[in-house]
């Protein structure tokens, strides 16, 4: 980030265009990206690879999850939400159906494509004060590898079957699936159950999904 007040710089002084901060961005955040090498513009082919993938139909042969009442579970403040839960009710032998859902982001991004190497080179995404840098375009990151309430979704899903009755020991199956969260909820919302839940759909949903475990 480059100081504005150029009146001390001498007449044939050359520079270079390192970075270039908007108008009314807060300066202190710049300086931390800038700092710590934090790449936060998209180069255009990423960005227009993400466009043409986030467009495309999911692939057939998923199992369909989309009738399970479902929850995801990321923090309000996630922009890219893709944790999910489901628990169904308990059998004749009291064991319990439990499914962990996260996002199939693979199912959008190709194996050494550019949308794959810029996501090598990010990581992660980086939330700071106020502002979130994510490892995707938004077109992928809060939309199409999102679990949006009540969207389809391309999933990964380990199905966990826990029985009373040998706790340490667990059924465990992986699929790729397609879901679809009924409601949105962060920990907080969670944390209280059916009882403070805003809407009648959630506190129906809560008692559905979360009754097996009281």
């Amino acid at each position: 980030v480059c100081s504005s007040d150029l009146s001390r710089l001498p007449p044939d002084a050359v520079g270079m265009t390192m970075r270039t901060v908007r108008e009314g961005a807060d300066l202190g955040l710049e300086r931390c990206v800038a700092r710590h090498g934090i790449r936060s513009l998209f180069p255009p082919a990423v960005l227009d690879e993400a466009r043409a993938s986030a467009g495309e139909a999911i692939s057939p042969g998923r199992r369909d999850l989309r009738d399970l009442p479902t929850v995801t579970i990321d923090a309000p403040v996630t922009t890219d939400i893709d944790d999910a839960l489901s628990v169904l009710p308990a059998g004749p032998d009291g064991a319990l159906r439990v499914l962990v859902s996260i996002a199939d982001v693979d199912a959008f991004v190709p194996e050494g494509s550019p949308l794959d190497e810029e996501a090598r080179l990010r990581g992660t995404s980086v939330y700071l004060a106020g502002r979130v840098i994510p490892m995707l375009p938004e077109s992928l990151s809060g939309n199409a590898a999102s679990l949006r309430e009540g969207a389809e979704r391309p999933a990964l899903t380990v199905e966990l079957r826990i029985d009373p009755g040998a706790p340490h020991e667990l059924f465990r199956r992986l699929a790729a699936g397609r879901l679809a969260a009924q409601v949105l909820l962060g920990h907080a919302a969670l944390a209280v159950l059916a009882g403070a839940a805003e809407h009648v759909g959630e506190r129906r949903l809560l008692r559905r999904s979360q009754h097996p475990l009281w």
